[in-house]
């Protein structure tokens, strides 16, 4: 993404005090996207996170005037809204919630942080987790969506390759 004018810098803070943030991606600068990463206890999990938003803003652009994440809502359940948050709508082994629409309840915040949090999910899970990556289930979907436009994305994606990201939908 360096060769075509998207280039990355990576910021590692302290530890937040008050836990108010794990990391962001400022892309209000497309030729220089910074991502800070505080070094709390979710580091793994917030730079695959930042990572995405990172795709997506590379995604945007080269697929501008088109939108490779249009279908993305056909997933979230009928009359869903973003910044609407309903736990039933959310993954819970504890309470075997399966067949559900989000892997967590950020996800719900809006698209952007559905999608990110749908690729953190898959890269840091170390197993697939029943019902919820089931063939057909809406985040099976979601992630054979992530896929798809990576795949369609970049030249170095091969077509029905083995990725940590795509390991539960093969």
């Amino acid at each position: 993404m360096k060769d075509n004018d998207m280039a990355l810098t990576i910021l590692l803070i302290d530890k937040v005090s008050d836990n108010s943030f794990a990391g962001l991606t400022d892309r209000n600068l497309l030729y220089n996207i910074k991502i800070l990463i505080t070094t709390n206890d979710f580091i793994q999990r917030t730079i695959h996170h930042e990572i995405m938003h990172y795709i997506e803003s590379y995604v945007e652009i080269k697929n501008y005037p088109d939108d490779a994440f249009k279908d993305w809502s056909n997933y979230n359940g009928n009359e869903f809204t973003y910044g609407v948050f309903d736990s039933s709508k959310v993954y819970n082994q504890i309470n075997n919630k399966y067949n559900t629409n989000f892997v967590n309840s950020y996800a719900q915040t809006n698209r952007d942080e559905d999608i990110a949090s749908t690729f953190e999910d898959i890269m840091t899970r170390a197993y697939k987790l029943v019902g919820c990556y089931d063939v057909g289930s809406p985040i099976y979907n979601k992630v054979v969506l992530i896929n798809k436009v990576l795949e369609d994305t970049y030249e170095c994606v091969k077509i029905g390759g083995n990725y940590q990201w795509n390991r539960f939908i093969r």
